[in-house]
């Protein structure tokens, strides 16, 4: 109840209907953290709240685990869209439509949201497909190529493709995976972390093409 009105106070102290309030998401304290959940929030794919740098931030953290607009603004200028299937760049897509009508996100960090959702990096494999195959509809909804990620524009999804190819032989990822199991619950391995869960975007990415 006190994060909300910490919301609400600060709704009330920006009125205006285009401000929306991004609060700060964290695991629970009720999990037991692990060194890759722990990387997998402050340096993976999940989220960069270490990048914000005062109350203001862009359209692209516009992330749906703990935000809220004015009911009026959301009503008349967006919602989800429906060719989005898993839950994987839509708030994203959605932030760049709200963008094009002025969209405002003030960060407010003591608005803070609680991810009781324990997981591990096998957990995460199938994640990173669906953020693959999302990543193809990003960029067949957003024509401006120099505001997506990488995956999703088109000549540079397939550049990565190629080098993912090229490098992550069957044994070069059988290698990596064995690494992130060991070391999960160890260390945090942050480079083959992140050569790993890209692979597994790039799988996804290719599995939308196959499925055509």
């Amino acid at each position: 109840m006190i994060r909300f009105l910490k919301r609400i106070k600060f709704h009330s102290r920006y009125p205006k209907e285009n401000f929306g309030v991004l609060g700060f998401f964290t695991w629970s304290p009720e999990l037991k953290i692990t060194p890759f959940m722990r990387w997998l929030e402050k340096s993976g794919p999940q989220f960069s709240y270490g990048d914000i740098r005062g109350i203001w931030t862009e359209w692209q953290k516009l992330w749906t685990c703990n935000i809220s607009f004015k009911k009026a603004f959301l009503l008349e200028f967006g919602l989800f869209d429906p060719d989005f299937k898993d839950a994987a760049w839509e708030d994203v897509e959605l932030g760049y439509r709200l963008s094009q009508h002025g969209l405002r996100i003030l960060y407010n960090k003591r608005a803070i949201g609680y991810h009781y959702h324990p997981t591990s990096f096998d957990s995460v494999i199938g994640r990173m497909k669906k953020h693959g195959k999302a990543a193809v509809i990003l960029g067949q909804k957003i024509s401006e190529e120099g505001v997506l990620p990488p995956l999703a524009r088109s000549e540079m999804g397939k550049k990565i493709d190629f080098l993912d190819r090229l490098f992550f032989t069957p044994s070069v990822e059988y290698l990596f995976r064995k690494l992130a199991l060991w070391g999960e619950m160890r260390f945090n391995l942050s480079i083959v972390y992140d050569l790993i869960l890209l692979h597994y975007r790039v799988v996804g990415r290719r599995e939308f093409f196959l499925r055509k």
